[in-house]
């Protein structure tokens, strides 16, 4: 929290000099962005983080930006354990700064490329906020083509079928909302995929631009060959120079590794990242290291709402807006808390949906109707 407490402090005074040290067309879609007032306040701050470190901090590494942005003293009492703190007693100060980066690169998962969680509560608008990074970054990927940290493809991996249904909002949101009308030509040229069905094939040449894919894991990830081993062997379609370690890529994985300038969005990332999920973990690591191998991401950038393993938030978060800021900031409803003696009874949910309908039946925030959300242990 230290870190991010930081970084925000860092961004906050770009933002009241005016986001000094951006190309222009970022600063020309900056203030668009603020004249047209679409964008909500942690959709806004989201945008000027991703920013700042892809502009400012060169799309390093978040290892290379606090190395370089926090105090050494201070990385120190936050992130090294008591026998790293004795090692340093003796050590010179070359030595401390690596034991330093040592400790803050294995925190980080050792990346050699820019990895970011970026956590906004539910109903913020992760996935607006994920079309404006796009739009951003094709923007200044055409003006700027021989920059390296602007991207011009993108893959976005969502955990399940029922989450790449509601990120066709991603195609279906009007670019005049958050980019000026004299960059709308560049983006006639966005190519979208969805892909749904496992018999869909991804054609894409080398050099194609402006693709977003968006798909669940499973229609990417590296997958490996089942069965006897030794039985393996023997088929005639055993090849052991092509099937290394029985892994087994598909082809559209082969299309994505083909393409140049590639930024990776996981959403709903908590799924990759939980604990519980260490199979899922590993395997969508794996295919997005894979792809970074063959020709290297720009960055990969996880969305989530709910940032934390084990109560311990995500060390690569670099945003966090939670719903107790959305609600301080009075978006959502303040809370007041009813008891009631039997939850598990019809009347229980009869009294809910009447006090719901009598006090938001006709209520309307930014023109859409209230929601209520009933959520059950075990249905």
């Amino acid at each position: 929290m230290h870190l991010l407490d930081h970084l925000q402090h860092k961004i906050s005074q770009r933002r009241e000099n005016e986001y000094s040290g951006v190309y222009n067309e970022t600063l020309n879609i900056l203030r668009y962005i603020k004249l047209q007032n679409f964008l909500r306040k942690p959709q806004l701050q989201a945008l000027e983080t991703y920013i700042f470190l892809k502009e400012i901090c060169r799309n390093r590494p978040l290892a290379d930006v606090y190395m370089d942005s926090v105090d050494h003293k201070t990385l120190r009492k936050e992130l090294c354990n008591a026998d790293e703190i004795n090692e340093m007693i003796d050590a010179t100060d070359t030595e401390k700064l690596q034991i330093i980066r040592n400790r803050l690169e294995k925190l980080l998962w050792n990346d050699d490329y820019t990895d970011q969680v970026y956590a906004l509560t539910m109903w913020t608008g992760k996935t607006v906020l994920m079309s404006v990074f796009m739009l951003y970054d094709m923007v200044l990927s055409h003006f700027h083509p021989d920059i390296e940290y602007f991207a011009s493809n993108f893959l976005v991996f969502a955990p399940d079928t029922t989450i790449i249904q509601s990120l066709k909002e991603i195609k279906d949101f009007d670019c005049i909302n958050a980019i000026p009308p004299e960059y709308h030509n560049i983006l006639l040229q966005i190519k979208y995929h969805y892909l749904e069905d496992t018999k869909q094939k991804l054609c894409l040449s080398e050099w194609s631009n402006f693709n977003v894919i968006i798909t669940n894991s499973q229609k990417i990830i590296i997958k490996t060959r089942k069965g006897n081993s030794e039985n393996l062997k023997k088929s005639l379609l055993w090849d052991l120079r092509e099937r290394q370690e029985h892994e087994v890529e598909n082809q559209r994985l082969l299309a994505l590794k083909r393409l140049c300038k590639l930024s990776i969005f996981v959403d709903e990332a908590h799924h990759s990242f939980g604990k519980t999920l260490e199979w899922e973990l590993k395997k969508v690591k794996e295919t997005i290291n894979r792809i970074h191998e063959n020709k290297p991401l720009v960055n990969c950038v996880n969305m989530t709402g709910t940032p934390y393993i084990e109560w311990k938030m995500i060390e690569k978060t670099v945003f966090y807006y939670g719903l107790k800021q959305w609600i301080e900031d009075w978006i959502l409803k303040q809370v007041d808390i009813m008891e009631f003696g039997e939850v598990k009874d019809t009347e229980f949910l009869k009294l809910v949906m009447k006090e719901f309908w009598e006090q938001c039946g006709d209520y309307e925030v930014e023109w859409k109707k209230a929601k209520i959300a009933i959520y059950t242990w075990s249905i």
